[in-house]
């Protein structure tokens, strides 16, 4: 029976061993303050959150820790979740433990960070505000930093009054980033925009294939082209491609916003450059240019090529035409092949419009003399016929002295009222060399005084060529009443009318005239 009776006491004595083991393992996994743990939630009241960390009893999250927290997230917390705590502390007097679910949530995030800068993942976060130095990054609880530097947006610009408009236009706003550097002691995070852009560029660029039709938004005009947003790229439309009649500028075409189709027509990865066209998603050129082009009329034309057979000219309408050799040239003596090279302006008259064989048939040398000159001037009306400008006003009259005298008519002008003599130009005659009045031959008559105008009858006369000046009498005039005088290269020799037995009259100006020399039987004047 004594046998019996220690049995039990040796059965026991291993397991009592092997509990005392396990006491001790578990005493070496008591929390210890810093740590981050996985804690269970049991219940949730005003008080704040119970939640089971494996240890003997359980542990209260206080409110006033909770309350750091958005309530959005406390709302979608149910019982049986897991969820980190940092262990705060430990009271030894009452064994428990100070909790902050604030502090585990921010610790995770770090390790989050970490993970995410070892892995490269691209994080679309969003911009809270801006310092002097770079935008500020929220990524969940934490507080992110992008240095300007590598926001791709501000690169390049050099007005800081631009560069603000886009800071202030980018907060807000969610950017593609990529956490570059994690210091958990120093509270530093660190996150590139540019990282993130390259990567997202490289990807897009794999999948933009040339041939394919997209839609994008026009997010800026310059002279040269609109830059259209396809995703995360931007691509070019040169002012070429805008439309089959190219544009004075970009802006006559599109607007900034507005959401077009497109087409690329070239992808450079290297250069990282997109080529897209507006006008291949348009009906074509020789679609329409019936309606826009007709035979006879007159257009204007680049010339872009010289062949054998003649030149190629690019029209307004975005087609090229054809002037075969015979018709280069405004006429017949211009040499073919030194008449127009490539990229001289022409003036053309349209032969032939063949909207099947895509073909127009031009023409320089059936181009109007006016209409060459119209166009030269830049005009497109005809120009007026021109008149030659004489130094005088040519007035068209008619000096009546008597019933039976012979009419001088002269060429026809402007006609004007009768005006008084010294407002009344000399009737045009054919330009002769002056000579001294001893060289000319006078008749010798009695001198008259010149007649008031209103003595003068106007009277307007029929056109006639004009006559050489050997069939216009010369003036007849009184060597004691002639003065020599020099006239300047702007006044027009003037003539007298002839009749019988009828005093001469000569139209001078009194600006003109100069004191008469005293006749022969007269002593001179000192």
């Amino acid at each position: 029976m004594e046998n019996t009776s220690d049995q039990p006491n040796q059965t026991l004595e291993p397991q009592d061993e092997h509990f005392e083991n396990l006491l001790t393992q578990y005493e070496h996994q008591l929390p210890q303050q810093g740590q981050v743990l996985q804690a269970t939630i049991i219940q949730k009241d005003k008080d704040g959150i119970l939640v089971d960390i494996g240890i003997k009893r359980d542990t209260m999250i206080p409110a006033r820790d909770l309350s750091k927290l958005d309530q959005a997230f406390l709302d979608e917390l149910t019982p049986g979740m897991q969820i980190p705590v940092f262990v705060v502390g430990h009271s030894e007097e009452s064994g428990e433990y100070q909790l902050s679910l604030s502090k585990g949530l921010e610790d995770q995030l770090w390790e989050n960070a970490e993970k995410f800068m070892q892995d490269g993942t691209t994080l679309n976060l969003v911009v809270l505000g801006h310092n002097r130095g770079g935008l500020i990054i929220r990524f969940e609880s934490l507080r992110g930093f992008l240095p300007f530097s590598l926001v791709p947006e501000l690169q390049g610009v050099r007005s800081p009054k631009r560069a603000d408009s886009i800071k202030n236009g980018l907060v807000g706003k969610a950017l593609p980033v990529k956490i570059t550097e994690v210091d958990r002691t120093r509270n530093r995070l660190i996150l590139s925009a540019e990282a993130a852009q390259k990567e997202l560029l490289q990807k897009r660029f794999e999948e933009i294939k040339k041939g394919q039709v997209v839609t994008g938004k026009v997010v800026k005009i310059l002279d040269f082209g609109v830059f259209v947003d396809l995703g995360t790229v931007d691509g070019l439309v040169h002012i070429t491609q805008l439309a089959w009649k190219k544009p004075n500028h970009p802006s006559e075409v599109v607007k900034l916003g507005d959401e077009i189709e497109v087409k690329i027509i070239e992808v450079d990865a290297e250069r990282q450059r997109i080529s897209l066209s507006r006008k291949a998603m348009l009906p074509g050129p020789w679609q329409t240019i019936g309606d826009e082009l007709k035979a006879g009329d007159y257009v204007e034309g680049v010339v872009t090529r010289m062949v054998d057979f003649g030149a190629f000219v690019k029209l307004p309408m975005g087609v090229e035409g054809l002037i075969h050799k015979s018709q280069i040239g405004y006429s017949a003596a211009q040499n073919t092949q030194t008449a127009i090279k490539p990229g001289d302006r022409v003036i053309l008259k349209v032969l032939e419009v063949n909207s099947e064989r895509k073909r127009v048939a031009l023409s320089m040398r059936q181009v109007p003399m006016e209409r060459q000159i119209a166009w030269a001037m830049g005009t497109v009306e005809e120009e007026a016929p021109v008149t030659k400008k004489t130094s005088a006003p040519v007035v068209e009259a008619e000096v009546k002295a008597d019933a039976s005298s012979e009419q001088m008519q002269e060429p026809e002008t402007v006609p004007v009222e009768a005006q008084p003599v010294e407002d009344v130009a000399e009737p045009e005659a054919a330009p002769v060399e002056a000579q001294p009045a001893d060289d000319v031959a006078e008749p010798e008559a009695a001198p008259v005084e010149a007649q008031p105008a209103e003595d003068v009858t106007e009277q307007e006369a029929a056109p006639v060529e004009a006559q050489p000046a050997e069939d216009v009498a010369e003036p007849e005039v009184d060597t004691s009443q002639a003065q020599e005088k020099e006239t300047s290269a702007d006044v027009a020799v003037g003539s007298s009318i002839e009749g019988p037995d009828e005093p001469e009259l000569e139209a001078e100006s009194p600006e003109a005239q100069a004191p008469a020399e005293p006749e022969p039987d007269q002593p001179p004047l000192n």
